[in-house]
């Protein structure tokens, strides 16, 4: 795979994906939707790109904030099943039923389509074990390790 203009390394991403996400408008201005990858840089404004013949698609095109590429605490981390940042980093993480343990457990029942939902095509616990490691009061922030299991 590629790199984006940015430098930085993309992931695969499928037409699916995109057809999903991106307006119609913006879809129709390109002449196929193999090969483009997904540039997770918050720096870069970028989030699909394709190399072979540099054709990108914005943040700003997109309807939906991108968690890579937003700050606000509002933003989706869980695309299939509706969770924040805010709602992964706030109070309540030991619950049975906190943020990070549903969507394990959703996943595990086959009910996410990360694919489908998710603007980087792939499943969101990455993110969400990333921020309960950024997280100062999360009980797993001193050791390191990933609070969700």
């Amino acid at each position: 795979m590629d790199a984006c203009k940015c430098g930085a390394p993309l992931r695969a991403v499928g037409a699916q994906t995109l057809c999903a996400l991106v307006p119609q408008r913006t879809l129709n201005g390109l002449s196929s939707l193999d090969g483009f990858g997904f540039c997770d840089s918050p720096t870069c404004s970028v989030v699909y790109f394709r190399g072979v013949d540099s054709a990108s698609i914005q943040a700003d095109e997109l309807d939906v904030l991108v968690f890579e590429k937003a700050d606000e605490p509002t933003r989706l981390v869980c695309y299939c099943f509706g969770f924040t940042v805010a709602d992964v980093t706030g109070p309540g993480r030991d619950r049975p039923d906190a943020p990070d343990r549903t969507i394990l457990a959703n996943c595990r029942r086959g009910l996410a389509n990360c694919a489908v939902k998710n603007p980087s095509g792939h499943c969101c616990m990455r993110n969400v074990r990333g921020l309960l490691r950024q997280d100062p009061t999360c009980c797993s922030a001193t050791d390191g390790s990933a609070h969700a299991r």
